[in-house]
């Protein structure tokens, strides 16, 4: 599945717990669970006045699922879906501060 301008389904962005750089998240159709394979970047926002966004840069596939291209260059386009499924796991990177003292 490639997302496209007119995709608004919610998505859902998943990790493995020893695998979170972006290259290995996986981004999925929420209700299908079929991969997205076109996707660039997402940005999430959390907000807690309204609805959570995910704000996804995708390459332009045409009609033949081939990447569109300018000027060498893949043409890029952005779609913002609601309510996105995530799964969020944040990790102590700082190995030289107790988690004691990071907590407080």
């Amino acid at each position: 599945m490639d997302i496209h301008k007119n995709f608004h389904r919610r998505i859902r962005i998943e990790g493995k717990p020893d695998a979170v750089e972006g290259y290995l998240l996986t981004v999925s159709d929420a209700q299908t669970g079929e991969l997205i394979a076109n996707v660039k970047r997402v940005a999430v926002l959390l907000d807690v006045m309204h609805d959570n966004k995910a704000i996804i840069t995708y390459h332009e596939k045409d009609e033949s699922g081939k990447l569109v291209v300018k000027d060498h260059e893949p043409v890029e386009r952005t779609v913002t879906v609601d309510n996105p499924e995530l799964s969020v796991t944040a990790y102590d990177v700082n190995e030289d501060v107790p988690n004691s003292e990071i907590n407080e």
